[in-house]
């Protein structure tokens, strides 16, 4: 009897599968971009079962932070992973309802298990990794932008410095009336001159006050002035964004495109510390040390551990931060969620499920909020306090050398005034570092929005005054679309029907080979083109919150209101949407089309698509909403349009047999692959024998 062969794979083998699929799991759950190949050859090359030591060793390939480790689950906001006794590698997905903990790991056969436990057995370590590059602020495209926009700004600029320098030279008057007063004023009983210089005290006082007032205002243009750029720039960028490298959640997008304004407004304050507070400060350092002498050592010891004091902040500060910034995404992706998918969740009763997320999440964020206040609540404590010894050590050594004859005591209270003037920006400075740690934290995603890739990019964009058959794929040779010829696309759910029609459009680039319409790669045909002689209807046929009107001319020029009634009659609009409602074509429509029916919306779609005049149709399921009856009426305005306009070109997928009377070739799409191409009468014969033949 032949012995049994042990399949069972070794302790290391099963801890690099275990680790690759928790790594991999954790980034899809994140919903973040990680290079799926580097993670596993370096997986695959670790030497030894340590968990922790392999995730460095990712981190570092990968070269994104290094990741802590932490010893409690409530130190981290889900989803991370949990390092278990054995040492497997688990993924933490979160809380159901505030105590129990979802767990997920892969066995060394690959098999993926979820449990929920009440609490994590001992020994049990903790760690978040983000997916997220390291960017050198000097390479970073959104900092460059930013920055460079900011400096745009001479004028403003040069304005808030101006008031600086006047506040700065208004500061020391009361410091010198102090020194007058006591020195001269006391001594010769001089009571006009305490008037004279009483007045002009509260002169200089009212002048400052009123160049704070101006230097708000010019602060609050020179932000006006940088966010109207930094707006169009941020947004026309993401919306380059080609189709198949847009983020899927719409919560952290929302939360990263909102993350410019963070960053401009940690640089205006910067700006302006550098320019105003800063150099005050210095030039009030360098007076103290003429009035009093070594007096000026105390304020400038306390100026630099003020500054020590930032930096031993800053970096949990930093941690905090990516970790509120996360917290709040997801938070704003569960909200968004929620509306989105209300019906759905209703419909199933899963309004807990949302709701305990929900709780979660937000006990989660404000728990590191709170962290990340008491933080910079204990900086702000600390650092007064250095100010309150400041004062008392600069009024102790000054009685002293006014003892000793050294010093007059206006000379002190005038540098104890003075005193507080420089130790002033340094109880900024905590703010600043929250300001800086999340504004790191949004370039950081700015930066991976920014590099995500761009339509025409690396192409020379090619101009055509009218888009013209044939459409091709280059390395699918069967698959050519002649000028007026008319196709149909066939095939099981999920074959590959709409992807094929997004890669004709251009949304989805072709994995090899490429796509031209007209002999012209359609990488190098610029969107505005494409848009104009493509009339595309898609399956989901959402539309944007505005009016009937606004979506039937979205992105062209408006036709008039003739040709707009005439398509509206064709389709079906005015019969089925804009008769019943007595604001016509002005009738308000929600964000994606909230409170139509799935028919009305792909009427307006369509509608749309015709209302082009368009060289080409793509239409996936154009009629999978519609009744027989308003499904014949549009099949029979395709058909009118393609009759007027033979060199169109027709490229129509839908599981409806009433469509295929349209086409006169059927394409059969199984798996992401051509299986089938021949004329329509031919297709139905081999796939559905005895049919009857659709006509129009």
């Amino acid at each position: 009897m032949d012995k049994a062969v042990d399949t069972a794979p070794s302790p290391l083998e099963a801890h690099k599968r275990n680790l690759l699929g928790a790594l991999l799991r954790l980034a899809t759950i994140k919903r973040q971009t990680v290079d799926v190949a580097v993670v596993r050859d370096t997986v695959d090359a670790v030497p030894g079962v340590d968990a922790a030591g392999n995730i460095k060793a990712v981190c570092t390939q990968l070269a994104i932070q290094s990741p802590v480790f932490k010893k409690s689950p409530q130190q981290l906001v889900a989803p991370f992973l949990a390092i278990l006794p054995g040492p497997d590698v688990a993924v933490v997905a979160g809380q159901v309802d505030g105590v129990h903990w979802t767990l997920g790991r892969y066995a060394s056969d690959g098999a993926f298990t979820e449990t929920t436990i009440d609490a994590f057995e001992p020994g049990t370590s903790f760690v978040g990794i983000e997916y997220q590059s390291n960017i050198p602020l000097r390479r970073s495209h959104t900092f460059k932008l930013i920055v460079g926009e900011l400096l745009s700004q001479r004028r403003p600029i040069f304005e808030v410095a101006l008031a600086g320098i006047f506040m700065m030279f208004l500061a020391v008057s009361v410091s010198l009336f102090s020194i007058q007063v006591y020195d001269r004023v006391i001594p010769s009983s001089a009571q006009a001159t305490l008037l004279v210089l009483a007045s002009g005290a509260f002169l200089a006082l009212i002048f400052e006050l009123l160049l704070k007032f101006a230097r708000s205002g010019v602060v609050e243009k020179l932000t006006d002035s940088v966010d109207i750029n930094l707006a169009r720039s941020v947004m026309a960028r993401f919306l380059g964004v080609r189709f198949d490298k847009l983020p899927a959640s719409v919560g952290s997008a929302t939360q990263v495109l909102k993350g410019y304004e963070t960053v401009r407004g940690f640089l205006v304050s910067f700006l302006t510390m550098c320019t105003v507070d800063m150099p005050v400060a210095i030039f009030l350092l360098g007076l103290v040390f003429l009035i009093g002498g070594q007096l000026a050592l105390i304020p400038a010891a306390f100026f630099g551990v003020g500054l020590v004091l930032a930096v031993f902040f800053h970096r949990r500060l930093t941690v905090l931060a990516g970790l509120s910034q996360n917290a709040h995404s997801r938070k704003t992706g569960i909200l968004v969620e929620s509306v989105e998918a209300a019906e759905t969740l209703k419909s199933n009763n899963a309004r807990w499920r949302v709701l305990s997320q929900w709780v979660s999440t937000t006990n989660s964020a404000r728990d590191i909020d709170n962290q990340l206040k008491h933080v910079s609540e204990n900086a702000q404590y600390i650092l007064l306090l250095f100010q309150q010894i400041s004062y008392i050590s600069l009024i102790s050594v000054g009685a002293l050398q006014v003892i000793q004859g050294n010093l007059t005591i206006g000379s002190v209270i005038g540098c104890s005034i003075l005193s507080g003037r420089i130790l002033t920006p340094i109880s900024q400075i905590p703010s600043l570092m929250i300001n800086w740690a999340h504004a790191k934290m949004a370039l950081k995603s700015l930066e991976s929005y920014w590099n995500l890739p761009q339509e025409n990019e690396g192409e020379t964009t090619s101009y055509s005054e009218r888009l013209r058959g044939p459409i091709e794929l280059t390395r699918v040779p069967s698959l050519r679309v002649n000028t007026g010829e008319r196709v149909g696309l066939v095939g099981p759910v999920g074959s590959g029907k709409s992807s094929l029609i997004r890669l004709l459009l251009g949304l989805i680039g072709a994995e090899q080979g490429k796509v031209q319409i007209g002999h012209l790669s359609i990488a190098t045909l610029d969107r505005v083109a494409l848009a104009r002689d493509i009339g595309y209807v898609s399956q989901e046929a959402r539309l944007i919150s505005g009016t009937i009107r606004d979506n039937l001319i979205l992105g062209m020029p408006d036709p008039g209101e003739a040709r707009i009634a005439d398509a509206c009659a064709l389709t079906g609009v005015t019969d089925y949407i804009i008769g019943p409602s007595p604001k016509g074509l002005e009738t308000a429509i929600n964000e994606s089309g909230a409170g139509l029916s799935g028919g009305q919306k792909q009427l307006i779609h369509l509608t749309r698509a015709l209302l082009k005049q368009p060289s080409i149709l793509l239409l996936d399921e154009p009629t999978a909403s519609l009744d027989g009856g308003l499904e014949q009426r549009v099949i029979d305005a395709l058909g009118q349009y393609c009759e007027k306009n033979p060199e169109t070109i027709l490229v129509v997928a839908s599981h409806r047999p009433k469509v295929f009377g349209l086409v006169n070739r059927l394409i059969v799409v199984t798996n992401g692959e051509i299986s089938m191409d021949d004329t329509r009468d031919a297709v139905l014969a081999r796939i559905a024998p005895g049919t009857e033949r659709p006509t129009v």
